[in-house]
């Protein structure tokens, strides 16, 4: 496996485990990460919104799990496609969201990740 699979497959593993800390190790510190609802810069940013996602908190359990489809990477880029299960802390409602990840790789870990809906 591609060394930048590998970091691809840690941050998912990291994502199941809710290891945020770990999810931050597998971003450059010039990082971006866009999706439907954020729109982050540098490492510190993201590691913040991963935090805010995995751990529990006084409207509940994190339960978030990723399902990977497809991952892909090579020595410039790298793409996933990943299904995440999750419930949402406020109603209790369960969601799943579909989504296309595809990453520049930098000089340590991915620069700029950006993830949208399939």
């Amino acid at each position: 496996m591609h060394a930048n699979e590998q970091l691809l497959t840690k941050l998912f593993q990291c994502l199941n485990a809710h290891d945020h800390g770990g999810m931050a190790e597998c971003y450059h510190k010039n990082a971006t990460l866009q999706d439907i609802a954020f729109r982050l810069s540098g490492r510190d940013e993201i590691h913040a919104m991963w935090e805010m996602i995995c751990k529990d908190n006084s409207k509940g359990k994190s339960d978030i799990q990723a399902t990977v489809l497809r991952l892909k990477a090579d020595d410039a880029r790298g793409d996933s496609v990943v299904v995440d299960d999750y419930t949402f802390r406020k109603t209790g409602r369960s969601g799943a969201l579909s989504e296309n990840s595809w990453l520049r790789r930098g000089s340590c870990g991915f620069v700029s990740p950006k993830h949208g809906r399939l």
